[in-house]
């Protein structure tokens, strides 16, 4: 949110920005861990025969690129909400 309040901007392109940073965040993390569980190994055949779980990394990354965009998406619902009520409240 610090975008947000760094300069005002409508509601949705505060949707679609917290969205593309959550897209990124969830990606980010899933290949930190993928190398990270990749490279200090030395099983060499798992190399060799990359092939077929290729995809199914490929499915978890798009998955975990979903999720992202519905937890920024969400993110970015929820303090609008906030910032409705708090507008909603303070008029008598």
């Amino acid at each position: 949110m610090a975008v947000w309040l760094s300069e005002k901007m409508t509601f949705p392109v505060l949707l679609r920005s917290s969205a593309m940073a959550g897209m990124f965040m969830f990606i980010g993390a899933f290949l930190l861990a993928a190398l990270w569980g990749l490279l200090p190994s030395s099983y060499t055949l798992y190399y060799a025969h990359f092939r077929p779980p290729l995809l199914a990394f490929l499915v978890i990354l798009g998955l975990l690129a979903i999720v992202g965009i519905l937890r920024g998406m969400l993110d970015a619902w929820v303090y609008h909400r906030i910032l409705l009520k708090r507008k909603n409240s303070k008029i008598p």
